[in-house]
């Protein structure tokens, strides 16, 4: 709902039907203050949601964008819809009307002095010491609003009618541009959230598109409005028809504005929709975030106390390889004296084994000897005298200490 829109009327035209013999009655303009109003999606009441660019709201400096509606006239409008406010704001173009405001930045409660007009119609009425297209009251507590109202000139001829039809278009152009600045501003805030809405890119787009198509559409319409415009100013007759199909497609723009309005707000709806899901999606992921560093939090201690384990390992490791070098050092002695030691066994089984075999060679010819002695002895011994006999130490020496007897020696015994 745009408030500042002004509706269009027929002043100073004749009918269509009558012959051309003087201005007709005159019917007085209706005008809005420059503001473009809204309502939140919680319902507090309705709030500012764009200024006119040089509006009555506008030319104050006072009243911004957020600001909540309190008050219009004498009458309570806290509580009321948008399109209940429509026939407070708009009335007969030149009038004043007193709004009540509440800042939406510092919550400060005042009050303005708005007056009713395109901003065409407020450039032209500065120029009157006498008019004013908005004053500021100051901050209020109470609501005591002072109405006044002002008059208003009537066209009198078709050049005023025309003049009045192209102040009409100069708004018309101030809405549009307006419409765009929306649309700028939309769009920025698609961009910002495309990669939470990406996945409705297309359906966004075509809405885009659409929003698009209808701006050309209109601006297309302006421009035959002004064809006609121009054209009325040489036909009269022609100006009233053109006028009437003016007045059509302005109800037309008003019910497609009101259908853009609702998809705006259907839009609204679903971005917050999407906020609202984004918000629970990012504290289930703060949620395992947490999670995730308190577990991070254990594995380092655990990783610590695995640090130390290990280092302790790694030490009673060390000193086991220092005994194991040691043993392997003593071991590698104990070898060593232990070959030397099998070395010396082998070089005395050497000489036993030497020793062993002389031995064989010896010993028969130590068993011929023996015999023979033996023998001998038996047979020398009786003829031997007494005194002659060997003592008996000699008798009692073993037969290893004995000397051998030669060979020539047992030629003479056998002799």
């Amino acid at each position: 709902f745009q408030s500042g829109v002004t509706t269009m009327s027929r002043p100073g035209s004749q009918s269509r039907y009558s012959p051309d013999l003087g201005p007709a009655p005159q019917v007085a303009k209706q005008a809005g203050v420059g503001l473009m109003l809204g309502e939140n999606t919680n319902f507090d009441g309705v709030v500012v949601k764009q200024l006119v660019p040089k509006g009555a709201a506008d030319r104050t400096g006072k009243v911004k964008v957020g600001d909540q509606l309190l008050q219009v006239g004498d009458q309570d409008v806290s509580m009321q819809t948008v399109t209940d406010l429509r026939h407070l704001i708009i009335g007969e173009i030149g009038s004043i009307v007193e709004v009540m405001f509440k800042s939406a930045s510092t919550g400060e409660v005042y009050a303005v002095q708005l007056q009713r007009g395109t901003p065409e119609y407020l450039d032209g009425s500065t120029s009157r010491p006498d008019s004013r297209a908005g004053s500021v009251r100051g901050s209020v507590d109470s609501m005591g609003p002072e109405r006044s109202t002002g008059s208003v000139g009537r066209p009198a001829n078709a050049r005023e009618a025309f003049a009045s039809m192209h102040e009409e278009n100069d708004w018309l152009r101030s809405a549009l541009k307006l419409a765009e600045s929306h649309i700028t501003r939309d769009k920025e805030e698609l961009k910002s959230l495309h990669s939470i809405f990406d996945r409705q890119k297309e359906e966004r787009d075509a809405r885009v598109a659409s929003l698009e198509e209808q701006i050309i559409v209109r601006d297309g319409e302006r421009r035959e409005a002004d064809a006609r415009a121009w054209a009325a100013e040489e036909a009269r007759r022609a100006a009233d028809q053109k006028l009437g199909e003016a007045a059509r497609r302005e109800h037309t723009h008003k019910e497609e504005a009101r259908k853009v309005y609702e998809n705006e707000q259907m839009r609204l709806e679903y971005i917050q929709e999407l906020k609202r899901r984004f918000e629970e999606e990012k504290s289930g992921m703060v949620d395992e975030l947490v999670k995730m560093q308190d577990g991070m939090r254990v594995e380092r201690a655990k990783r610590v106390d695995l640090e130390a384990t290990e280092h302790s390992l790694r030490q009673d490791l060390q000193r086991l390889k220092d005994a194991y070098r040691s043993v392997v050092a003593k071991n590698n002695h104990a070898a060593e004296l232990i070959r030397e030691q099998a070395e010396h066994v082998r070089e005395i089984q050497r000489q036993n084994s030497s020793l062993t075999i002389l031995l064989s060679e010896i010993q028969p010819r130590l068993t011929v000897l023996e015999q023979d002695v033996f023998s001998n002895t038996r047979l020398g011994w009786d003829s031997v005298p007494a005194s002659s006999r060997a003592s008996p130490v000699i008798s009692s020496m073993p037969s290893s200490a004995l000397p051998l007897p030669r060979d020539d020696d047992h030629a003479v015994i056998m002799a």
